[in-house]
C-alpha cells in the first residue's frame, strides 16, 4: 500500500523505460501493471557516494543487468547528486521519497511488485552482475 499512498506528481531523476523517459512515481506504476514488470527504485549518489558509483558501474550498466531490466523492470533512479544542485522542488521530491520508503544510506535499492508492495531491499552487495541478475529472477518469480 505505501506506493499507492504517494501517487503525487514527482520528478524522477534519469529514469528511462523503452527510451522514454518516466518523470512520476504515478506513472511508473501504471507502466509496470500495462506491462506486467517490477519497479526497481534505486536510490543513489552518483557524484559523491563511491558505493553508488561502484554499483553502477558493475551491475547497472552491466549487459546482464540491461537485458534483464528491459524484459522485466520498470527503472526509477532517484539521484542525491550535488552537482549540478538540485531545485528546490527537485530537492522537496527526493526527501519526500527518502522519508516514503524510510532510506537510511546510499546506494539503496527497492523491488517492488506492480501494485507497490515491497518485495526486497538491499544496500550495495559484493556479487557479479549474473548473480544479482539471477537472484532477482529468482524474487521475481516467487
Amino acid at each position: 500500500m505505501r506506493l499507492t499512498q504517494c501517487l503525487f506528481p514527482l520528478i524522477i531523476f534519469a529514469s528511462v523505460l523503452n527510451g522514454a523517459e518516466i518523470n512520476t512515481l504515478k506513472s511508473a506504476v501504471e507502466n509496470a501493471k500495462d506491462e506486467g514488470k517490477f519497479i526497481y527504485l534505486s536510490f543513489v549518489g552518483s557524484d559523491w557516494s563511491v558505493a553508488s558509483k561502484k554499483w553502477s558501474e558493475e551491475i547497472l550498466d552491466s549487459s546482464a543487468f540491461k537485458s534483464f531490466a528491459e524484459e522485466n523492470l520498470v527503472l526509477l533512479e532517484l539521484d542525491a547528486r550535488r552537482k549540478p544542485p538540485l531545485k528546490k522542488l527537485e530537492r522537496a521530491e527526493l526527501q519526500a521519497m527518502v522519508i516514503e520508503f524510510d532510506i537510511k544510506t546510499y546506494p539503496t535499492f527497492i523491488l517492488l511488485s506492480s501494485n507497490g508492495l515491497e518485495l526486497h531491499r538491499h544496500g550495495y552487495l559484493e556479487v557479479s552482475a549474473e548473480e544479482y541478475t539471477n537472484a532477482l529472477g529468482t524474487l521475481i518469480s516467487e
